[in-house]
């Protein structure tokens, strides 16, 4: 329903080339919140198997007969609490979609590098504050002498009375009926759930003590030779571990986005290969280090990583690429960035730059990643 308010139906966003556009089209489809209806299979499903779920692991008796289960809730007079909107989480979901649709394109066609999550300590609000100091008084007061450990469930697909796959069964389906997806059997949900956990259990478990391996060696400090890749066939236990080669390459090719051939600087760079500024920098002073450092390249343009328009550029056309440049150019990118996206977050002392980069005889080319800190 939060989503529902924040992207009405007929909401709409715009493309690369500023067009409107359905936001609610392609892979995203609109979703649909269900009414309370005992009588709905779908919702008894969920009800009767999470209730019993719950019943088990408080070492109470399972309620079997269907039934039974319905005069029970009948009885009980459950009613969903009316809907509020939440207007925390609303602001959050607007803000995380806007971003990831104002992704430029230049960002977008370079090479895929993983955005690091910022590690942020949670902030707590007064009235936070108010309801955990509440929580702790009230839990001094519960008399723990008369509290029971709860029972453990072990996943068991083959038991058709443990209520697991018909909880797997009508939680998936509940989420596919949202979004307009078919629902599954309980058939077939039971054979992805059964795969799930051998899976686990085997490729995954060894991938992971593989990976950890090598992460003790980082740790350690260890050369570079002592590194090793793995190349692993469990199904005729074939285990061979060799020396790691470095990533490919950058080569000479044709940019869809520059639209035309673009010459990698310094020759071969990798996704290893960084491109470090640092200083609380202007436009002006960010360019000429730029420069300085890196081969006598220069921007053409420029962009905050995750904006879809440019700051700067080379040479502007419209009056308000012109206007945009010229309340830029002796501005700090930090002032710029605080004005299109907030305050940083806590701990934050980075910025992704992108954008059309050239060398001294103004080719177009393509450089590592440029990482902008300002702190």
């Amino acid at each position: 329903m939060n989503l529902i308010h924040a992207f009405p139906v007929n909401c709409e966003k715009e493309d690369d080339h500023g067009v409107k556009i359905p936001f609610w089209s392609g892979s995203k489809r609109f979703p649909r919140s269900i009414d309370y209806n005992l009588e709905d299979p779908l919702q008894f499903a969920f009800l009767f198997n999470t209730a019993n779920l719950y019943a088990v692991m408080y070492n109470l008796p399972p309620v079997r007969n269907p039934e039974e289960f319905k005069l029970i809730l009948i009885d009980a007079g459950i009613r969903p609490p009316e809907f509020q909107v939440d207007k925390k989480l609303m602001s959050k979901v607007q803000n995380e979609v806007k971003e990831e649709e104002s992704k430029h394109p230049a960002a977008a066609g370079a090479e895929a590098t993983a955005e690091k999550k910022e590690h942020v300590k949670p902030q707590l609000d007064e009235s936070d504050e108010q309801r955990l100091v509440t929580l702790l008084k009230t839990l001094e007061l519960v008399d723990r002498k008369i509290l029971r450990p709860l029972v453990k469930a072990q996943f068991e697909k083959d038991d058709d009375k443990n209520f697991h796959i018909d909880f797997i069964t009508a939680c998936s389906n509940m989420r596919a009926w949202n979004y307009h997806i078919p629902i599954a059997t309980r058939h077939k949900c039971k054979m992805i759930a059964g795969k799930i956990i051998p899976a686990v259990a085997t490729t995954t478990a060894m991938i992971t003590g593989l990976v950890s391996m090598e992460l003790y060696k980082l740790v350690l400090g260890l050369p570079i030779d002592k590194f090793c890749n793995s190349n692993i066939n469990l199904a005729v236990s074939d285990f061979k571990l060799f020396e790691p080669c470095g990533p490919k390459g950058a080569k000479e090719a044709y940019d869809p986005i520059e639209m035309e051939v673009v010459i990698p600087v310094p020759p071969g760079w990798t996704c290893w290969d960084k491109i470090i500024i640092k200083g609380d920098l202007t436009v002006q002073e960010f360019l000429m280090a730029f420069t300085e450092k890196h081969h006598e390249c220069r921007f053409v343009s420029l962009f905050i990583r995750g904006d879809k328009s440019s700051f700067w550029l080379d040479y502007p056309i419209t009056e308000n690429q012109k206007a945009t440049v010229k309340k830029n150019i002796n501005r700090k990118i930090t002032q710029i960035y605080v004005e299109r996206f907030g305050e940083f977050l806590e701990g934050r002392d980075y910025l992704r730059i992108v954008g059309s980069v050239q060398n001294k005889n103004g080719q177009t080319v393509s450089v590592p990643e440029v990482l902008f800190y300002f702190k």
